[in-house]
């Protein structure tokens, strides 16, 4: 194996790419990254996107204990079949794309990083990719915390995805992954968004304090959603499209006063069996729910709007044709608050 580890304290080395990426691993001899301060900068006005460290061609990298950074484009990109990378105790952050993209059939593990302020997802899963990524802190991003679209799979485990920009996790275009066991919270749009035929198992996570619904499926989205505690999110508990296919149900749903449920009149008798509901009164103290008020036609929010506005920012290329100077950064995101 090849190994690139710096002295210590961890990170007091330096390792600088311009125009391109500072740590690139395409064979498949075994690669190791440690305790390195890795950053990626640019002398162009306009570079190609590209990443600071890249794994790609069926190359097995394992990066840990490092400090990545990108100026131009994303931390850490791990791409194409049989390409597995092992991302362990790094701090991510201030990528101007996404924090981690896994994308092209690339696997591996994403584990116990702190991944934060990026201009991108802070982990996006794209094309197939299929990798663990468990406790991790994700968060202060300008997009979601966690990104699965087109087929992606994968597994997000244990996480801390909090005070995102957008949904803690969103699931569009047939992604289909376990979200399991996180705490997704204080983010500024929904805790969970699954639309444009999203699917996958979003289960016992702790879903609280969002400014948007804890969970909108919009139209296509078909998620199962099941055994999670939803609670006081401004934007109300859930927010369903009448054109959505998802399972809800043996959730836990606190209802508030400042906010209710999102659900159109025919699914709503459906929830009420299948769920918990929680009211929680002035002084704080939760009891059963009678009834879950319905909303009227005027005051209900509609996530296939929402699901259309976030589809046009996203733009991914479909997985045959991705390029790195392509995904997710084509201009600047136009962020619309919903």
């Amino acid at each position: 194996p090849v190994e690139l580890v710096g002295e210590d304290p961890a990170g007091s080395v330096v390792l600088v790419g311009v125009n391109g990426p500072a740590v690139e691993a395409s064979s498949r001899i075994p690669c190791r990254v440690a305790k390195l301060t890795i950053q990626q900068q640019s002398r162009h006005a306009a570079p190609a996107m590209s990443g600071a460290v890249i794994a790609k061609g069926g190359a097995t990298l394992v990066l840990e204990e490092c400090v990545v950074s990108s100026q131009t484009g994303h931390c850490v990109v791990v791409q194409g079949l049989s390409t597995n990378a092992y991302v362990l105790h790094n701090h991510i952050s201030r990528g101007k794309g996404v924090g981690v993209l896994v994308c092209d059939y690339g696997k591996g593990v994403v584990e116990d990083n702190e991944i934060s302020h990026n201009g991108r997802a802070g982990v996006a899963i794209l094309s197939c990719a299929d990798p663990q990524v468990r406790s991790n802190k994700i968060h202060a991003g300008l997009d979601s915390g966690v990104l699965v679209s087109e087929k992606g799979r994968g597994r997000v485990e244990a996480n801390d995805i909090f005070a995102n920009r957008r949904a803690g996790v969103a699931i569009l275009k047939d992604g289909e992954p376990l979200v399991l066991s996180n705490r997704i919270h204080d983010g500024r749009d929904s805790g969970v968004l699954v639309c444009e035929n999203g699917q996958g198992l979003v289960k016992d996570n702790e879903i609280f304090a969002n400014q948007m619904a804890g969970i909108a499926i919009g139209r296509g989205g078909a998620s199962r959603v099941t055994g999670n505690t939803i609670r006081d999110s401004n934007g109300g508990s859930l927010c369903l499209s009448m054109h959505s296919r998802g399972v809800i149900s043996a959730n836990v749903i606190q209802l508030d006063d400042r906010a209710t449920m999102q659900v159109p009149e025919d699914i709503l008798p459906g929830v009420r069996q299948q769920n918990t509901l929680l009211f929680t009164a002035p002084d704080g103290a939760a009891a059963p729910a009678a009834a879950s008020p319905t909303p009227t036609p005027d005051s209900e929010p509609d996530p296939d709007a929402s699901c259309e506005l976030r589809q046009a920012l996203v733009n991914f290329p479909p997985p045959v044709e991705v390029g790195l100077e392509d995904i997710l950064m084509d201009e600047e995101p136009d962020y619309i608050e919903l």
